[in-house]
């Protein structure tokens, strides 16, 4: 089985989708993720599409544009395009199963 399990940024507002068929809630939205390179500096930002049902949707609804979350779901085919630039690019998709907010301690 496909699984994958991500944390990441929110990138943009979460949107509010149809619901489904049966009464479910659906929502779409970015996460952006950073690596540190074994240099320690930042490494590229990878972008994650997702769209999220049911008790998922609920949570991701609630987050907020740069908090952090925790997501685990499946991954969807990628789509490749090509940028305004000429740039080829993949985009990454994923169907979210659960949602949480990822709350970071404080440093004492």
């Amino acid at each position: 089985m496909n699984q994958l399990v991500i944390s990441g940024n929110l990138a943009a507002a979460v949107h509010v989708g149809r619901p489904t068929p049966s009464g479910k809630p659906s929502v779409f939205g970015r996460v952006g993720m950073n690596d540190q390179l074994p240099n320690g500096e930042k490494g590229p930002t990878i972008w994650v599409s997702f769209t999220a049902f049911g008790q998922a949707a609920e949570v991701l609804r609630t987050l907020r544009i740069g908090q952090l979350v925790k997501l685990a779901g499946k991954l969807e085919p990628a789509r490749v395009y090509v940028t305004h630039d000429g740039e080829p690019r993949a985009d990454v998709r994923m169907i979210v199963f659960a949602a949480e907010r990822v709350i970071l301690a404080a440093a004492a």
